[in-house]
């Protein structure tokens, strides 16, 4: 070959390796960025152990374990699994955190000057682009949720009230109807992508619940918090119970069931107890997060949550009697100098799975309704009536499904 048709070939040789050398240098980068520190969720940073799945983004680390095919016979089981996102929509991998195209969400001064006295609040991540859930694993959460009911149910009920949707920076909303009054509170280098419709979601969703009450903590929002699922249609006034319960540090929803008595589809939040409501989210996680590393298990299912709280909680039964009656209750929870006041409110009353005509709504007293698992599409029904005709056509339903 003459060293004029060289010449060419050379520099075709040069430009290949050019581009070899860049995507190599661009993938280590990557690599990097991969890393999630648990830090990112606030003051008190969990103690991650090497195989957490929950600080790596792209990458799956040895000996991290497989997430569980959970095939829950409680029908409850599905009480906050079902409804949060719509997983088939997520993308099983994750985009570095400073990648945010929808932006990052309302500002803490934005949210003060609005003169609202408490915010619903509801976790929703989602992502086109198809989701690959891990050969056998079942998704109970795939299942979306026409959440502009709930934000819209609330604000009925609540009129002064604010209605939120808990995010990271890649969920596009913009195909969602009926989230033009809805803020968004967005968060980076908190949710693992990778868990989207997994039963590691729960661990997820608490995470994102910590990393808000954090924020509402730090700018002193000065609000309520009531976290909800996305399948929730609220039917009577919740800021009662604030009025009338002020020492509370959390509050949760219970029923009188051995095996899952603490439900988490409804949690409150009083506006004068933000730090501490942080700090008992963070005892959760992080006594959650020593079990399943004692276990060498990452999670319980999609009723991990569940567990995690009546574990934490201890002895919940003595609370089933006052449950049953309708009655709210709280329980004291002591680590170390610490204790944590949680309000056990009736699962019956205001986390309850719709049966029967609307007018058991009124006579028991009913605030809110849960229509889990494959329920979802009969929302319409009672918010339908609510939105037409008020809590009187509501009262009229022959049937709330």
């Amino acid at each position: 070959m003459s060293t004029g048709n060289m010449i060419p070939w050379l520099s075709r040789g040069l430009l290949m390796y050019l581009c070899v050398a860049t995507v190599g240098a661009t993938l280590s980068i990557e690599h990097t960025d991969s890393l999630r520190p648990l830090s990112a969720l606030g003051r008190r940073p969990l103690a991650a152990p090497a195989w957490h799945p929950s600080s790596f983004k792209n990458k799956k680390p040895a000996g991290e374990p497989a997430p569980a095919n959970q095939e829950s016979t409680d029908e409850e089981s599905t009480d906050e699994a079902d409804g949060q996102e719509s997983s088939e929509a997520s993308s099983s991998v994750s985009s570095p955190a400073p990648s945010a195209p929808y932006g990052h969400g309302i500002t803490d001064a934005e949210v003060m000057a609005d003169p609202c006295p408490v915010i619903f609040a509801a976790f929703f991540v989602s992502k086109p682009g198809g989701f690959e859930r891990p050969p056998g694993v079942r998704c109970n959460g795939c299942h979306e949720s026409p959440m502009h009911i709930t934000f819209d149910s609330a604000k009925i009920l609540h009129p002064t009230a604010c209605v939120a949707v808990l995010t990271d920076l890649e969920t596009d909303f913009t195909k969602i109807e009926g989230m033009e009054s809805v803020q968004f509170h967005r968060f980076a280098d908190v949710v693992n992508r990778s868990h989207i419709g997994t039963p590691n979601l729960m661990y997820e969703r608490m995470k994102i619940y910590k990393a808000f009450v954090d924020r509402a903590s730090k700018a002193n929002y000065n609000k309520h918090l009531i976290l909800l699922d996305t399948d929730i249609v609220i039917v009577g006034d919740l800021l009662h119970i604030f009025a009338k319960h002020t020492t509370f540090d959390y509050a949760l929803s219970v029923r009188a069931n051995d095996n899952l008595p603490v439900q988490g589809g409804l949690q409150l939040v009083h506006k004068d107890k933000l730090t501490e409501a942080s700090d008992w989210l963070t005892l959760v996680l992080d006594e959650w997060l020593e079990r399943t590393k004692k276990a060498k298990r990452y999670e319980f299912g999609f009723t991990g949550d569940q567990y995690a709280y009546a574990i934490t909680i201890g002895e919940v039964k003595s609370v089933f009697k006052r449950a049953q009656a309708g009655e709210i209750d709280s329980l004291n929870v002591k680590r170390g100098d610490k204790v944590y006041n949680i309000l056990m409110v009736p699962a019956d009353k205001y986390n309850r799975t719709p049966s029967g005509p609307g007018s058991s709504i009124k006579k028991q007293g009913i605030a809110v309704l849960h229509y889990k698992g494959g329920r979802k599409a009969k929302m319409y029904v009672t918010y339908n009536a609510l939105k037409q005709g008020g809590l009187k056509a509501l009262y009229a339903l022959k049937g709330m499904t």
